[in-house]
Protein backbone atom coordinates (compact mmCIF):
# COMPACT_ATOMS: atom_id res chain seq x y z
CA UNK A 1 0.00 0.00 0.00
CA UNK A 2 1.42 3.41 -0.98
CA UNK A 3 0.75 5.81 1.84
CA UNK A 4 0.38 9.52 0.98
CA UNK A 5 3.33 11.46 2.33
CA UNK A 6 4.03 15.15 2.76
CA UNK A 7 6.73 17.46 4.01
CA UNK A 8 5.86 18.62 7.53
CA UNK A 9 8.84 20.48 8.90
CA UNK A 10 8.50 22.34 12.19
CA UNK A 11 6.46 25.52 11.80
CA UNK A 12 5.33 24.76 8.26
CA UNK A 13 1.98 26.26 7.30
CA UNK A 14 -0.10 26.54 4.15
CA UNK A 15 2.01 29.44 2.84
CA UNK A 16 5.46 28.01 3.56
CA UNK A 17 7.76 27.45 0.58
CA UNK A 18 10.60 25.03 -0.06
CA UNK A 19 13.25 26.87 -2.06
CA UNK A 20 15.20 24.43 -4.23
CA UNK A 21 18.12 26.63 -5.25
CA UNK A 22 21.32 26.24 -7.22
CA UNK A 23 23.52 27.80 -9.83
CA UNK A 24 22.49 26.35 -13.22
CA UNK A 25 23.76 22.86 -14.09
CA UNK A 26 24.47 21.90 -10.49
CA UNK A 27 21.94 19.11 -9.85
CA UNK A 28 18.72 20.99 -9.14
CA UNK A 29 16.70 18.90 -11.58
CA UNK A 30 18.21 15.67 -10.22
CA UNK A 31 16.96 16.65 -6.75
CA UNK A 32 13.50 17.46 -8.12
CA UNK A 33 13.32 14.07 -9.82
CA UNK A 34 14.47 12.20 -6.70
CA UNK A 35 11.93 13.95 -4.49
CA UNK A 36 9.17 13.57 -7.08
CA UNK A 37 9.78 9.83 -7.38
CA UNK A 38 9.80 9.48 -3.60
CA UNK A 39 6.56 11.35 -2.93
CA UNK A 40 4.75 9.90 -5.96
CA UNK A 41 5.50 6.37 -4.73
CA UNK A 42 4.75 4.80 -8.10
CA UNK A 43 6.30 1.75 -9.71
CA UNK A 44 6.79 3.92 -12.82
CA UNK A 45 9.15 6.88 -13.01
CA UNK A 46 7.66 10.33 -12.45
CA UNK A 47 6.73 12.01 -15.74
CA UNK A 48 9.53 14.52 -16.35
CA UNK A 49 7.17 16.84 -18.18
CA UNK A 50 5.07 17.12 -15.03
CA UNK A 51 7.92 18.35 -12.84
CA UNK A 52 6.44 21.82 -13.24
CA UNK A 53 3.41 20.63 -11.26
CA UNK A 54 5.63 19.20 -8.53
CA UNK A 55 8.13 22.03 -7.98
CA UNK A 56 7.79 24.76 -10.63
CA UNK A 57 10.54 27.27 -11.42
CA UNK A 58 10.13 30.80 -10.09
CA UNK A 59 10.40 31.97 -13.72
CA UNK A 60 7.48 29.82 -14.90
CA UNK A 61 5.68 31.59 -17.76
CA UNK A 62 2.49 29.75 -16.76
CA UNK A 63 2.60 30.98 -13.16
CA UNK A 64 3.60 34.49 -14.13
CA UNK A 65 0.73 34.71 -16.59
CA UNK A 66 -1.70 33.82 -13.79
CA UNK A 67 -0.05 35.64 -10.89
CA UNK A 68 1.84 38.67 -12.23
CA UNK A 69 0.29 41.73 -10.56
CA UNK A 70 0.73 43.92 -13.64
CA UNK A 71 2.45 44.03 -17.00
CA UNK A 72 5.80 45.80 -16.69
CA UNK A 73 6.57 49.07 -18.42
CA UNK A 74 10.04 50.19 -19.42
CA UNK A 75 13.05 47.97 -18.71
CA UNK A 76 11.54 44.48 -18.51
CA UNK A 77 14.39 43.29 -16.29
CA UNK A 78 13.92 45.96 -13.65
CA UNK A 79 10.14 45.79 -13.73
CA UNK A 80 10.08 42.00 -13.58
CA UNK A 81 12.52 42.04 -10.68
CA UNK A 82 10.40 44.47 -8.71
CA UNK A 83 7.29 42.36 -9.34
CA UNK A 84 8.91 39.21 -7.99
CA UNK A 85 8.16 39.73 -4.26
CA UNK A 86 4.46 40.27 -5.01
CA UNK A 87 4.49 37.26 -7.36
CA UNK A 88 5.97 35.10 -4.58
CA UNK A 89 3.39 36.26 -2.05
CA UNK A 90 0.59 35.44 -4.49
CA UNK A 91 2.11 32.02 -5.11
CA UNK A 92 2.10 31.35 -1.36
CA UNK A 93 -1.67 31.75 -1.29
CA UNK A 94 -2.38 29.33 -4.12
CA UNK A 95 -3.97 25.98 -3.19
CA UNK A 96 -1.09 23.51 -3.45
CA UNK A 97 -1.43 20.04 -4.95
CA UNK A 98 2.22 19.12 -4.46
CA UNK A 99 3.35 17.64 -1.11
CA UNK A 100 6.27 20.09 -1.11
CA UNK A 101 4.77 23.42 -2.27
CA UNK A 102 8.12 24.68 -3.44
CA UNK A 103 9.82 26.77 -6.07
CA UNK A 104 12.93 25.92 -8.04
CA UNK A 105 15.27 28.88 -8.49
CA UNK A 106 18.54 29.67 -10.23
CA UNK A 107 18.38 33.25 -9.00
CA UNK A 108 21.02 34.51 -6.60
CA UNK A 109 19.87 35.93 -3.27
CA UNK A 110 21.21 39.36 -4.17
CA UNK A 111 19.80 42.86 -4.53
CA UNK A 112 19.69 44.73 -7.82
CA UNK A 113 17.75 47.81 -8.95
CA UNK A 114 17.81 48.82 -5.26
CA UNK A 115 15.59 45.91 -4.23
CA UNK A 116 15.52 42.21 -3.47
CA UNK A 117 13.78 39.72 -5.70
CA UNK A 118 12.69 37.39 -2.91
CA UNK A 119 10.46 37.28 0.11
CA UNK A 120 11.49 34.70 2.70
CA UNK A 121 9.83 33.63 5.91
CA UNK A 122 11.34 31.89 8.93
CA UNK A 123 9.06 28.91 8.35
CA UNK A 124 10.30 28.45 4.78
CA UNK A 125 13.01 25.89 4.04
CA UNK A 126 15.80 25.96 1.46
CA UNK A 127 17.89 23.24 -0.11
CA UNK A 128 20.94 24.57 -1.90
CA UNK A 129 22.77 22.28 -4.33
CA UNK A 130 26.37 23.12 -5.15
CA UNK A 131 28.69 21.49 -7.70
CA UNK A 132 32.38 21.86 -8.41
CA UNK A 133 32.53 24.90 -10.72
CA UNK A 134 34.86 23.17 -13.17
CA UNK A 135 32.26 20.44 -13.71
CA UNK A 136 29.54 23.10 -13.91
CA UNK A 137 31.56 24.74 -16.68
CA UNK A 138 31.50 21.66 -18.91
CA UNK A 139 27.78 21.14 -18.47
CA UNK A 140 26.94 24.85 -18.75
CA UNK A 141 28.96 25.17 -21.96
CA UNK A 142 27.13 22.25 -23.60
CA UNK A 143 23.69 23.29 -22.32
CA UNK A 144 23.95 26.84 -23.64
CA UNK A 145 25.86 26.11 -26.84
CA UNK A 146 28.83 28.22 -25.71
CA UNK A 147 32.52 27.51 -26.10
CA UNK A 148 34.40 26.98 -22.85
CA UNK A 149 36.09 30.40 -22.82
CA UNK A 150 32.74 32.15 -23.25
CA UNK A 151 31.19 30.05 -20.48
CA UNK A 152 34.11 30.91 -18.17
CA UNK A 153 33.45 34.60 -18.82
CA UNK A 154 29.78 34.16 -17.88
CA UNK A 155 30.57 32.21 -14.71
CA UNK A 156 33.11 34.78 -13.49
CA UNK A 157 31.28 38.01 -14.34
CA UNK A 158 29.70 39.86 -11.43
CA UNK A 159 26.01 40.62 -11.80
CA UNK A 160 25.39 38.24 -14.71
CA UNK A 161 21.71 37.96 -15.54
CA UNK A 162 19.50 36.38 -18.18
CA UNK A 163 16.16 37.56 -19.52
CA UNK A 164 13.69 35.48 -21.49
CA UNK A 165 11.14 37.18 -23.74
CA UNK A 166 8.22 36.90 -21.31
CA UNK A 167 7.34 38.70 -18.10
CA UNK A 168 8.91 36.82 -15.20
CA UNK A 169 11.72 35.32 -17.23
CA UNK A 170 14.46 37.33 -15.53
CA UNK A 171 17.17 35.61 -13.47
CA UNK A 172 19.89 37.42 -11.59
CA UNK A 173 22.63 34.80 -11.35
CA UNK A 174 25.76 36.77 -10.63
CA UNK A 175 29.04 34.92 -10.94
CA UNK A 176 29.29 31.34 -9.67
CA UNK A 177 30.97 32.62 -6.50
CA UNK A 178 28.39 35.35 -5.95
CA UNK A 179 25.55 32.88 -6.38
CA UNK A 180 26.90 30.33 -3.91
CA UNK A 181 27.88 32.92 -1.32
CA UNK A 182 24.53 34.72 -1.58
CA UNK A 183 22.69 31.61 -0.37
CA UNK A 184 25.19 30.11 2.06
CA UNK A 185 26.78 32.98 3.97
CA UNK A 186 23.56 34.37 5.42
CA UNK A 187 20.84 31.75 4.82
CA UNK A 188 17.44 33.46 4.56
CA UNK A 189 15.72 30.55 6.35
CA UNK A 190 16.81 27.10 7.61
CA UNK A 191 18.95 25.72 4.79
CA UNK A 192 20.37 22.31 3.88
CA UNK A 193 23.52 22.27 1.76
CA UNK A 194 23.81 19.38 -0.71
CA UNK A 195 26.91 18.83 -2.82
CA UNK A 196 26.35 17.29 -6.23
CA UNK A 197 29.27 14.99 -5.56
CA UNK A 198 27.47 13.54 -2.52
CA UNK A 199 24.23 13.34 -4.48
CA UNK A 200 25.92 11.12 -7.06
CA UNK A 201 28.13 9.10 -4.71
CA UNK A 202 25.67 8.49 -1.86
CA UNK A 203 22.25 9.06 -3.41
CA UNK A 204 20.17 7.09 -0.88
CA UNK A 205 21.87 8.74 2.08
CA UNK A 206 21.49 12.18 0.53
CA UNK A 207 17.81 11.63 -0.19
CA UNK A 208 17.28 10.51 3.39
CA UNK A 209 18.96 13.70 4.57
CA UNK A 210 16.67 15.84 2.44
CA UNK A 211 13.57 14.02 3.67
CA UNK A 212 14.63 14.37 7.29
CA UNK A 213 15.27 18.09 6.78
CA UNK A 214 11.78 18.44 5.27
CA UNK A 215 10.07 16.60 8.10
CA UNK A 216 8.88 13.80 5.81
CA UNK A 217 8.40 10.20 6.88
CA UNK A 218 11.32 8.08 5.64
CA UNK A 219 10.28 4.70 4.24
CA UNK A 220 13.37 2.64 3.27
CA UNK A 221 11.72 0.69 0.44
CA UNK A 222 10.37 3.89 -1.05
CA UNK A 223 13.79 5.56 -0.79
CA UNK A 224 15.43 2.68 -2.66
CA UNK A 225 12.75 2.71 -5.34
CA UNK A 226 13.02 6.48 -5.81
CA UNK A 227 16.79 6.15 -6.29
CA UNK A 228 16.33 3.34 -8.82
CA UNK A 229 13.74 5.31 -10.78
CA UNK A 230 16.02 8.38 -10.74
CA UNK A 231 19.19 6.65 -11.97
CA UNK A 232 20.92 8.88 -14.49
CA UNK A 233 20.86 6.43 -17.40
CA UNK A 234 17.18 5.72 -16.83
CA UNK A 235 16.30 9.42 -16.64
CA UNK A 236 18.36 10.18 -19.74
CA UNK A 237 16.46 7.52 -21.69
CA UNK A 238 13.15 8.75 -20.27
CA UNK A 239 13.94 12.32 -21.34
CA UNK A 240 14.67 11.16 -24.88
CA UNK A 241 11.44 9.17 -25.13
CA UNK A 242 9.29 11.94 -23.66
CA UNK A 243 11.02 14.87 -25.39
CA UNK A 244 11.71 16.55 -22.04
CA UNK A 245 10.22 20.04 -22.27
CA UNK A 246 13.03 21.70 -20.29
CA UNK A 247 15.68 20.77 -22.87
CA UNK A 248 16.81 23.95 -24.65
CA UNK A 249 17.38 24.21 -28.37
CA UNK A 250 20.90 25.46 -27.67
CA UNK A 251 22.34 22.28 -26.17
CA UNK A 252 25.11 20.78 -28.30
CA UNK A 253 24.66 17.23 -26.99
CA UNK A 254 20.93 17.34 -27.78
CA UNK A 255 19.92 16.29 -24.28
CA UNK A 256 19.21 17.95 -20.93
CA UNK A 257 21.05 15.11 -19.18
CA UNK A 258 24.55 15.07 -20.63
CA UNK A 259 26.79 12.78 -18.52
CA UNK A 260 25.81 13.16 -14.87
CA UNK A 261 29.32 12.42 -13.58
CA UNK A 262 31.70 14.09 -11.18
CA UNK A 263 35.31 15.17 -11.77
CA UNK A 264 34.79 15.31 -15.53
CA UNK A 265 37.04 18.34 -15.60
CA UNK A 266 40.07 16.20 -14.74
CA UNK A 267 39.63 14.47 -18.10
CA UNK A 268 37.96 17.07 -20.30
CA UNK A 269 39.30 20.51 -19.37
CA UNK A 270 42.47 22.10 -20.61
CA UNK A 271 44.58 22.93 -17.50
CA UNK A 272 44.81 26.62 -18.39
CA UNK A 273 41.03 26.87 -18.64
CA UNK A 274 40.68 25.09 -15.31
CA UNK A 275 43.12 27.51 -13.70
CA UNK A 276 41.40 30.55 -15.20
CA UNK A 277 38.01 29.64 -13.77
CA UNK A 278 39.30 28.34 -10.44
CA UNK A 279 41.38 31.45 -9.77
CA UNK A 280 38.19 33.55 -9.88
CA UNK A 281 36.25 31.06 -7.71
CA UNK A 282 38.96 30.02 -5.26
CA UNK A 283 37.79 31.66 -2.00
CA UNK A 284 34.37 30.00 -2.24
CA UNK A 285 35.84 26.76 -3.61
CA UNK A 286 38.22 26.56 -0.65
CA UNK A 287 35.37 27.07 1.80
CA UNK A 288 33.53 24.16 0.21
CA UNK A 289 36.56 21.86 0.21
CA UNK A 290 37.09 21.98 -3.55
CA UNK A 291 40.82 21.76 -4.23
CA UNK A 292 42.90 24.04 -6.42
CA UNK A 293 43.14 22.26 -9.82
CA UNK A 294 46.85 22.99 -9.93
CA UNK A 295 47.30 20.60 -7.03
CA UNK A 296 45.01 17.98 -8.53
CA UNK A 297 46.39 18.03 -12.03
CA UNK A 298 50.03 18.03 -10.99
CA UNK A 299 50.22 15.77 -7.96
CA UNK A 300 46.99 13.79 -8.06
CA UNK A 301 45.42 14.89 -4.78
CA UNK A 302 41.76 14.13 -4.23
CA UNK A 303 39.55 16.92 -5.58
CA UNK A 304 37.10 16.71 -2.68
CA UNK A 305 37.62 17.71 0.91
CA UNK A 306 35.48 18.39 3.99
CA UNK A 307 32.77 21.04 3.88
CA UNK A 308 33.71 24.03 6.01
CA UNK A 309 31.19 26.57 4.66
CA UNK A 310 27.51 26.68 5.38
Amino acid sequence: MNLPLAANWAGKDSESILWLASYPRSGNTFCRILLANYFAASSEPYDLNELHDFIPPDTSAILWHDLAPAAPNGDIREQTWKLRPDFIERYRKLPKQSPLAGLKTHTANLSVFDSTGFTFRNNDRAIYIVRHPLDVLLSYSDFNGRNLDSAIDVMTTSGTCVQDSYVGGFELRGSWSEHVASWLRSPPCPLLLIRYEELCRSTEETLRGMLSFLGATILPDRVRRAVELSHFDRVREQAALQSFNETPSTTRSGTFFRKGKTLQWLRDLDPEQAYRLADKCMPVMTGLGYTDPREVLFDGRNALGPITLG
